[in-house]
């Protein structure tokens, strides 16, 4: 009997390494040429820094490095047991302090983990470490490679250095969400019409793709019971994606964003969420009453929350999903708020 279990197990989650050549190439380079480092990987939310650090481990390995990379503030007290850490500091801070082979260390999420219970010292680990890398000579013991993923501007400006190796993370394009999906459900040429709507649907964020490709799989839209893919799927019909369940991480992933706006800015990420369709700057200062509301829609695409359409002049949700999981949070005195304005 199929079931939700056996659908997934026919999909390879953790699938090839889409569309990073060139930032992997940038640690590669250290790595193989056994250069010191501080690298900064900066991505929103779902853009792959956790994935992208696993890539990197495997070619420190291969490389010959050792490597310490910390992925759960709760683990920290073996991550600083492995780096050397005593009562008195990190001591990897001192000139005492020696290796047998280059060391890699990373934290992944930063901006998070300096938030937990053991943050400061995570903090001051990094920051000595990086220090050290900064006065480094080259040759003059293993190499160090210390690697950041975050959102934002963490790192750096706390730690007092000058510019570290920076790396960003963006979204998928169409050809690489079509290898990746390909990746993932085993389709040698997913159809176009597929990867469209896909990459219109998630704005192409790696994370949110993956989940929507679950969905459809647990759902039984892209791959029969013998989990061959549906050739036929495209051919007469089109998957309607504001059907599928999408899974609580998906719509948690993308209330975060929203959660972290000002308060102008989630009054007008509202106002967008309940109208349901793109509008004009002037539209949506005329609903909103607010006269800075221009200002804050340019600082919304900075962000990616929402895009201009130069066609019609309309401003959107950069991923459809998302205005479906603000607007279901939405609380209803708020709703029937913004229904009245659209209204009058």
């Amino acid at each position: 009997m199929e079931t939700d279990e056996t659908r997934d197990s026919y999909i390879p989650w953790e699938s090839k390494f889409v569309g990073r050549e060139k930032e992997v190439s940038v640690v590669k380079k250290f790595l193989e040429n056994k250069k010191s480092s501080v690298i900064i990987v900066r991505g929103a939310n779902g853009a792959g820094k956790s994935r992208f650090l696993t890539e990197v481990k495997y070619l420190a390995q291969i490389n010959e490095w050792t490597t310490s990379i910390l992925t759960d503030p709760a683990r920290i007290g073996e991550w600083q047991q492995e780096l050397g850490y005593t009562e008195d500091g990190p001591s990897f801070g001192s000139a005492e302090f020696a290796m047998q082979q280059p060391l890699l260390v990373a934290v992944d999420d930063y901006h998070n983990v300096i938030k937990e219970l053991w943050g400061a010292h995570i903090s001051e680990t990094c920051s000595v470490l990086a220090k050290r890398i900064s006065v480094m000579k080259e040759g003059a013991g293993q190499p160090i490679i210390l690697i950041i993923t975050c959102e934002g501007d963490s790192p750096p400006s706390e730690w007092g250095l000058s510019p570290c190796k920076e790396i960003n993370l963006s979204n998928f394009t169409d050809d690489e969400l079509k290898e990746y999906l390909a990746a993932l459900i085993g389709s040698t040429n997913p159809p176009d019409e597929l990867v469209e709507q896909i990459f219109n649907y998630t704005g192409g964020n790696p994370f949110i793709v993956t989940e929507v490709a679950k969905a459809l799989v647990t759902g039984g839209a892209l791959v029969d019971s013998q989990g061959r893919w549906k050739e036929t799927t495209f051919e007469d019909i089109k998957i309607n994606l504001d059907h599928v369940q999408m899974p609580a991480s998906v719509e948690e992933r993308m209330l975060a964003d929203y959660i972290a706006l000002p308060d102008d800015a989630k009054s007008i990420t509202s106002l967008i969420a309940v109208l349901g369709r793109g509008a004009t700057a002037n539209e949506i200062v005329q609903i909103s009453g607010q006269a800075a509301a221009r200002g804050v829609l340019a600082s919304l695409s900075r962000r990616g929350v929402i895009k201009f359409n130069a066609a019609d002049g309309s401003y959107c949700f950069s991923r459809p999903l998302a205005a479906k999981a603000i607007y279901n949070q939405l609380p209803e005195k708020d709703r029937a708020h913004w229904h009245d304005k659209i209204a009058e």
